[in-house]
C-alpha cells in the first residue's frame, strides 16, 4: 500500500477514503485516484480537479450506490458528484457563489449538504438530481469558518459546527 502511495506522485496526500467492500479514494491536492480495494488495482485517475488544498470531498457510505462529491472549482462553490460505481460524473451542482467549505451526503446518499467559505447560507440538494431541497441561514452579519456538516441517521436533521464555538441543527422540512 505504502508503495502504491508513493508511486502517484510526490503531492500533499490529504484523505485516504473507504467505500464499503468496493475501492479506496485517495485525494490529492490536483487530483483523486480511485482503486479496488481488492486487488489496489487503478480504476480511475481524476487529473486537474480544480486546486484542493484542504483535501475537501465526501462519500455516499449506502451499500445502494457509491457518490464521491468533491469541488468543481477554486474560485466558485460547484460541487461535482461522481459515480464511483460506473466511474463516471453524474452532475455538476452550482451551490455557492464562493468556494466550498464543507460538504457530506446523507447516509441512504440521496442528499448533499455544502456550505461555503463565507458560512452564511447551508444548503441540501437532492442526489442524483443536483435539484435544491433546503436553503438554511446560519447568519448574516459575520463570516465563519464551517468546519463540518453532519446528517442525522434518518437525514431529518442536518448538524453545523463552526469555528464560533457553536453548533446548529436545522429541521429539515
Amino acid at each position: 500500500m505504502s508503495l502504491l502511495l508513493n508511486s502517484l506522485c510526490m503531492c500533499h496526500l490529504f484523505i485516504v477514503c473507504f467505500f464499503p467492500r468496493q475501492s479506496l479514494v485517495v485525494c490529492l491536492e490536483e487530483s483523486i485516484y480511485i482503486h479496488n480495494i481488492k486487488d489496489m488495482k487503478l480504476l480511475k485517475t481524476l487529473l486537474n480537479t480544480p486546486s484542493n488544498p484542504s483535501g475537501l470531498c465526501a462519500l455516499s457510505i449506502s451499500h445502494s450506490n457509491s457518490f464521491l462529491a468533491y469541488p468543481g472549482s477554486d474560485t466558485i462553490g460547484e460541487i461535482i458528484v461522481y459515480d464511483a460505481n460506473n466511474l463516471s460524473t453524474m452532475t455538476m451542482i452550482p451551490a455557492h457563489d464562493s468556494p466550498l467549505a464543507a460538504i457530506t451526503f446523507s447516509a441512504s446518499g440521496t442528499k448533499l449538504a455544502s456550505a461555503s467559505e463565507r458560512g452564511t447560507v447551508i444548503r441540501v440538494f437532492s442526489i442524483p438530481e443536483g435539484l435544491r431541497l433546503f436553503e438554511f441561514r446560519r447568519g448574516m452579519k459575520r463570516y465563519v469558518n464551517i468546519s463540518s456538516l453532519s446528517f442525522s441517521p434518518d437525514a431529518q436533521f442536518l448538524c453545523a459546527s463552526s469555528n464560533t464555538e457553536t453548533v446548529h441543527i436545522f429541521k429539515l422540512e
